[in-house]
């Protein structure tokens, strides 16, 4: 049985795992896991800043995904970072949007 969705559900994984999923690999936290309260205060001048982390990180460790959209919002309502992400798997030229979001952490 052929998945065609394969790296498409590995990236969605990545960007919403932990380090702990990843136990031979544990640098290859997923993108809201690695750092990223520390890097960026949680207000709404980070979002591009953050945006440009995910599109940084996905072209480094996704080289068969591209990034056709990001969207990232700081939501102070519900205290969180709100990403969608539209890519296309270079090889099956499928694409995938994808919503999820994380806690932020007002410093």
């Amino acid at each position: 049985m052929k998945n065609e969705r394969a790296v498409a559900n590995a990236y969605r994984l990545w960007l919403q795992g932990s380090a702990y999923d990843y136990v031979r690999r544990p640098h290859f936290a997923g993108f809201f896991d690695n750092q990223l309260n520390d890097r960026f205060p949680f207000d709404p001048s980070s979002e591009d800043g953050v945006a440009q982390a995910l599109r940084e990180e996905t072209a480094q460790k996704w080289p068969d995904i591209q990034l056709i959209d990001v969207e990232v919002k700081c939501r102070f309502s519900q205290r969180d970072w709100w990403v969608r992400v539209t890519i296309a798997d270079k090889n099956t030229l499928l694409t995938d949007t994808i919503e999820t979001s994380m806690p932020g952490y007002i410093s």
